[in-house]
């Protein structure tokens, strides 16, 4: 029990219907294959209507929501993702980015970065501003690893490293 199936044993706790949604929601799993649990005789009952709706109600507002409110606007993640001009390409894969030997704080060297990829930061407080760009780089990121036409890219390059790999 517990494994498999979520079930309290108390008299007055938590639905486990409720908990199961509420794991899902803050595990960021999708909820789905749970049992909600029915009323019968559902119009004798309107207090356990009205009590699995607060619950609800409530599950809703506690949800972590997949969206940040920036204090600037922030480029949206499918323009940052349009392809480059070519010219601009080539400038990038001839020069040298600066690695993590560079004499910059680690501030200065996210701004670098989200300059190069074109994310703005804005002047409002420093901190703030760094975080939401450095907020959008890593959604940028996400959006890029996730995305399947980059994916079927690396598999091709591993399997082509692996076929021209001599194994002695």
């Amino acid at each position: 029990m517990g494994l498999k199936v979520i079930d309290e044993p108390i008299p007055n706790g938590i639905d486990p219907s409720i908990f199961s949604l509420e794991l899902a929601y803050k595990l960021k799993l999708k909820p789905s294959n749970y049992k909600i649990k029915s009323i019968e005789e559902a119009e004798k009952h309107p207090k356990k209507i009205q009590n699995w709706i607060e619950q609800i109600s409530n599950l809703h507002k506690e949800e972590i929501h997949n969206y940040v409110s920036y204090s600037k606007p922030m480029p949206n993640i499918e323009s940052l993702m349009q392809i480059w001009p070519e010219n601009f390409e080539e400038i990038v894969r001839e020069l040298q980015l600066p690695d993590e030997t560079i004499n910059l704080s680690l501030q200065s060297y996210a701004g670098l970065v989200c300059n190069i990829l074109d994310i703005p930061i804005h002047k409002i407080n420093s901190n703030k501003s760094i975080i939401e760009a450095l907020h959008v780089f890593f959604s940028l990121y996400s959006e890029f690893k996730e995305n399947q036409h980059f994916q079927l890219q690396n598999n091709k390059k591993a399997d082509e490293n692996i076929q021209t790999k001599k194994f002695y």
